[in-house]
């Protein structure tokens, strides 16, 4: 996971630097992995509420 945020840090900067900016398609793909990658940690967070993302879709993510 830490390849992806890696690949993710410039394009989040420039979106934050308030300058406009268009994003190729392989930069829109690596914000929304990125994004799932995020709500599927924030879930497992939240204890006590049942999860969105099954397991199978879990590790489909984790092994892609």
């Amino acid at each position: 996971m830490s390849e992806l945020e890696n690949r993710v840090k410039p394009i989040v900067l420039r979106l934050l630097d308030n300058t406009g900016t268009n994003l190729t398609v392989e930069e829109q793909t690596t914000l929304a992995a990125w994004a799932v990658k995020n709500a599927m940690v924030f879930e497992a967070l939240r204890i006590g509420q049942p999860w969105f993302f099954s397991d199978g879709e879990r590790n489909a993510f984790r092994e892609s």
